[in-house]
């Protein structure tokens, strides 16, 4: 299905037309995350990327009725290295399937855009992406 068919059919499910962004943010850490500053630097980014899944596996159980889309930055993601990508890849399939889910990339590089757009949609599975419309910024 494509995404704009996907979209239509979650606003006509849920009669929405709210999305939610699922964001890493470090301005809003789940309260368990804050608890393993004591941790081993690892561990503190494996639990802290815990944390966070669980965060938005709750978020999404409540939610996945009310809204047509998931958007997901990637800039937080990619904030948190190798960790911040895994959490990515591990919320996107948390998402269900006939949700639709945007990731907010402002990606503008044309020698990149091929290998991006494989990442993106064939690895990540994501049904939108933003980009800007400035090549090479």
């Amino acid at each position: 299905m494509n995404f704009f068919d996907k979209l239509t059919a979650a606003i006509d499910r849920n009669q929405s037309l709210l999305y939610l962004e699922l964001d890493p943010d470090p301005e809003s850490l789940p309260e368990k995350a804050l608890s393993s500053s004591k941790l081993p630097a690892e561990t503190d980014n494996q639990t802290l990327i815990k944390n966070w899944l669980e965060s938005f596996k709750y978020v999404i159980d409540k939610t996945v009725d009310f809204v047509c889309a998931y958007k997901l930055t990637l800039g937080y993601y990619q904030s948190l290295s190798s960790h911040g990508i895994e959490l990515l890849q591990k919320t996107i399939k948390t998402i269900p399937s006939n949700i639709p889910i945007i990731l907010d990339a402002k990606h503008g590089d044309l020698n990149a855009s091929t290998v991006f757009a494989r990442t993106i949609f064939e690895q990540w599975e994501v049904d939108a992406v933003t980009v800007t419309p400035y090549t090479g910024h």
